[in-house]
């Protein structure tokens, strides 16, 4: 390996970028490696930013597979459902159940038995993997993919992603060609909620001890020595108050009143929270009627990846609702945008400025923690019904949530009453929960002390046998640290 490797970093995801980019942590990385940005989409604009950060950029090298891997790598995931044996994966089946009749149901029921009775014969799981190690060479372009690797001369691979299909093939060539690789997992839900990764890392860094125990019951072959807690680089953006507005500014930013208190709504994916439009009215109408004291406004942050029309017919009845969209996203077989240093100082502004924060099961939640903000969970269903109602309380039941829920710094509402009186308490008793809101630090993100980011490029720089970047002040370095932060 070079004294300085060359590191590729494959980037499938819109949020990779801000866990690259604007954490600083390319620019970690820039001081000890050559890092090598592989993006999945083009876009001129974050090139010229990753170039400046000290990257070179290339296009990802993609490949096809075919339906024979596609079924043979399905038997793998249900082997490695089985051993993971979380909680979140019979509720995962069970919302996906739902969609289908029962006779669809059932043979998906079987099917997963058939496979679960299988892996657990003797030589049952090792013919599994051979199967789907077979296909890969015979019904995928692993081979171009390989090709397209070794032009890039890379020492060392880095995933933020691993269970992206989009990475699969990559991942896969680097294994057979004996890079080192390396994994800084990009959120805690990951080891229970993603599919299999298909490839062994010889370096694993995650958010917290819940993480390293998940991978290592999942994952027998990984040496739980490898697995190493840094935090969460995403969160220290909130340890450098310069990547946060005034309360003035962003008031004056989204049309807000100068004296009314703020609900911030944080909106989940609409395939996975469909219902959340109407608790959004449930809301608005229990502002209108008083039930919630104080007028507040609510601050509705549409989820990047839902679309607007989700939401416009509930916003074109609220009288009480002003919508702070997300970063603008164009979809199409892939995403091709990703947040600015713009959006980002939106997210962390209306976090730090609002109220109360109400999201459903959502990563919000441990974003509201750190500003010890009042946290409320609906956990019911827009149409009222048990099946829709279950669904949602299910969410809270995953097993990257039991941590959160067990805390007691989250109201869990189940029921619309619930929530308009959970949120009335948010705004007239702030104060209480707060111990449960640190433990949710605690558990959750490990750290809080801004140098989650430090400590990943420590922990790369470490599994590549080369110096550890230099520490620098805790907090996400912010592009304008020399200029007032004020709304662009």
């Amino acid at each position: 390996m070079r004294t300085r490797p060359r590191l590729g970093i494959p980037v499938t995801y819109p949020f990779s970028v801000r866990y690259l980019l604007h954490t600083g942590l390319i620019r970690r990385l820039s001081e000890v490696t050559d890092p090598v940005l592989l993006l999945a989409w083009e876009d001129a604009d974050l090139t010229r930013q990753l170039e400046a950060e000290g990257a070179e950029v290339r296009s990802l090298p993609r490949g096809e597979v075919g339906p024979e891997y596609l079924r043979r790598r399905q038997a793998v995931e249900l082997l490695f459902q089985h051993r993971l044996a979380s909680p979140t994966t019979a509720i995962d089946w069970r919302r996906k159940d739902s969609r289908f009749g029962p006779v669809v149901r059932f043979r998906r029921r079987l099917a997963r038995a058939i496979h679960g009775v299988s892996g657990r014969l003797p030589g049952g799981p090792d013919g599994v993997l051979a199967d789907e190690a077979r296909a890969l060479l015979s019904d995928t372009d692993v081979a171009a993919v390989h090709g397209a690797l070794r032009s890039l001369r890379l020492d060392a691979l880095l995933s933020v992603t691993p269970y992206h299909g989009q990475e699969e093939l990559l991942l896969r060539a680097g294994a057979r060609e004996g890079l080192p690789l390396l994994t800084s997992i990009i959120s805690f839900d990951n080891p229970t909620t993603r599919s299999w990764m298909s490839v062994t890392f010889d370096r694993y860094l995650v958010w917290n001890a819940h993480n390293r125990d998940e991978l290592v019951r999942a994952y027998p072959e990984i040496d739980p020595a490898l697995v190493r807690i840094t935090g969460a680089p995403q969160m220290d953006f909130y340890a450098n108050p310069r990547w946060c507005w005034s309360e003035e500014a962003w008031r004056v930013a989204l049309g807000l009143p100068e004296d009314r208190p703020v609900i911030l709504f944080g909106a989940g994916p609409s395939a996975l929270v469909p219902h959340e439009p109407d608790v959004l009215a449930i809301i608005d109408e229990a502002i209108g009627s008083g039930r919630i004291p104080g007028r507040p406004v609510v601050v509705l942050r549409r989820h990047p990846m839902a679309p607007q029309t989700t939401w416009a017919p509930v916003l074109s009845r609220c009288g009480h609702v002003i919508s702070d969209e997300p970063w603008p996203v164009t979809t199409g077989a892939l995403t091709t945008s990703s947040p600015r240093v713009a959006d980002i100082e939106r997210m962390v502004s209306a976090l730090a400025h609002s109220d109360v924060h109400v999201s459903t099961s959502s990563t919000m939640t441990v974003d509201g923690a750190w500003f010890d903000r009042p946290q409320i969970g609906p956990a019911f269903g827009g149409e009222r019904s048990r099946v829709g109602d279950r669904a949602v309380r299910d969410l809270y039941r995953r097993e990257h949530w039991l941590p959160i829920a067990r805390s007691g710094g989250m109201s869990i509402s189940p029921d619309p009453g619930s929530l308009v009186h959970d949120i009335g308490r948010g705004l007239s008793h702030p104060e209480e929960r707060a111990d449960g809101r640190r433990r949710v630090l605690e558990e959750i993100v490990t750290f809080t002390d801004g140098r989650a980011t430090e400590r990943v490029a420590a922990g790369i720089a470490d599994a590549l046998g080369v110096a550890a970047p230099a520490a620098g002040p805790p907090g996400a370095p912010h592009p304008g640290e020399d200029a007032a932060v004020e709304p662009r």
